[in-house]
């Protein structure tokens, strides 16, 4: 069971970070887009544009063609990023979906009292801060 728990934890710790990267990158290009877009340009569709945090969406917008090479190229290496971050939060989707099958397969052959203390370990257990290991 514990390491159901810590199999769980970890994926669970692991979205956590991945989502916190994706951020990272889409407010780094929001950044970039406030610091960039031409003045001119009308403040709704400069609102918008640095809302938004899809590299396709970008695009649509009329003035993208006009934007400096580097700021595209920035924005397509987000676009790249944010793909191989979604790639990975969804393998850890399917870990947390493959965790949540075997602690059901466990729970039906729990006795009731027994079953308690398991959702109340498990509970606790999500509420810990995540540990980020970092290499040596």
């Amino acid at each position: 069971m514990e390491v159901l728990f810590q199999k769980e934890k970890q994926a669970l710790c692991h979205l956590t970070t991945l989502k916190e990267k994706i951020t990272t990158v889409w407010d780094r290009i929001a950044q970039l887009l406030e610091e960039q877009l031409p003045e001119e340009m009308p403040e709704d569709e400069k609102s918008n544009m640095i809302a938004v945090r899809n590299a396709n969406l970008i695009r649509m917008f009329q003035s993208y063609d006009s934007l400096e090479a580097d700021l595209k190229d920035s924005i397509q290496k987000a676009e790249a990023i944010d793909l191989e971050i979604m790639k990975t939060i969804n393998e850890q989707k399917k870990i947390l979906e493959e965790v949540e099958l075997e602690k059901m397969r466990l729970m039906e052959k729990l006795p009731e009292e027994t079953r308690t203390e398991f959702t109340q370990k498990l509970e606790k257990m999500k509420k810990q801060p995540c540990i980020i290991k970092t290499p040596d």
